[in-house]
């Protein structure tokens, strides 16, 4: 079963070190927990990639801005 659905809104979560920023995007292709996908953030419109968390949390990979 999928973890994300595709156009459902999610938790985009980016770590660094000690610092964590979280937004909401809409995720752009269903997931299961641990896959990459694309999510649009809300904000800025801007898609970035991915992983999947088994929460339905996205955790963002560093730089992979489009």
């Amino acid at each position: 079963p999928l973890t994300v659905k595709r156009r459902q809104v999610v938790r985009l979560e980016v770590r660094i070190r000690s610092l964590h920023i979280t937004t909401l995007g809409k995720a752009l292709k269903g997931g299961r927990t641990g896959d990459l996908i694309p999510v649009r953030n809300i904000r800025s419109r801007k898609t970035v990639y991915g992983v999947v968390q088994a929460d339905g949390t996205v955790l963002v990979l560093v730089g992979s801005e489009q």
